[in-house]
């Protein structure tokens, strides 16, 4: 699933930049993250990373679409690793542990929690909100965003 999902924002982010959009740029995909990468991580966080997301980073280390909407990032490994170190994010989630494992334009941050919820943290705030089940489910909804961008879909509501 994970597969078909980056697949599709691959798909979408060679329809960018659109016709008159000048400030658009077409999103990047890093190569994959390495085993190492991805175990620091996850000693880092202290508990087991879900495989839907061991999945995404055996694909690409980093997913940055800073011309949707208001700009989506995920990765890469060095900044999520130093992030967890440094303390510079929250670690606590309304359910429990977690980590960022991803941004959005206006510095607000995506945490995933130790039972695999994602959940937005507003950088103005401090407040919290539940964003999908799983990693996957994140993954899905960045799709329909970044489809919605893409074709122009009047009245959608973007979750950054």
């Amino acid at each position: 699933m994970v597969v078909d999902l980056v697949a599709q924002l691959r798909e979408l982010a060679q329809q960018l930049p659109r016709d008159g959009c000048d400030w658009e740029t077409t999103p990047s995909f890093a190569p994959p993250s390495t085993f190492d990468a991805v175990d620091e991580l996850e000693r880092a966080a202290g508990f087991r990373l879900p495989d839907d997301l061991r999945a995404f980073f055996a694909i690409t280390d980093a997913v940055v679409g800073m011309s949707v909407h208001n700009g989506y990032q995920f990765g890469p490994m060095e900044r999520l690793v130093h992030h967890v170190d440094s303390g510079e994010l929250p670690r606590q989630t309304p359910d429990g542990v977690g980590i960022t494992v991803a941004f959005d334009g206006g510095g607000n941050a995506f945490l995933l929690s130790a039972n695999g919820r994602v959940w937005r943290w507003d950088h103005e705030t401090g407040n919290m909100s539940a964003v999908a089940v799983s990693f996957t489910a994140f993954l899905e909804r960045v799709v329909a965003d970044w489809t919605a961008y893409v074709y122009d879909t009047p009245g959608w509501k973007f979750l950054v």
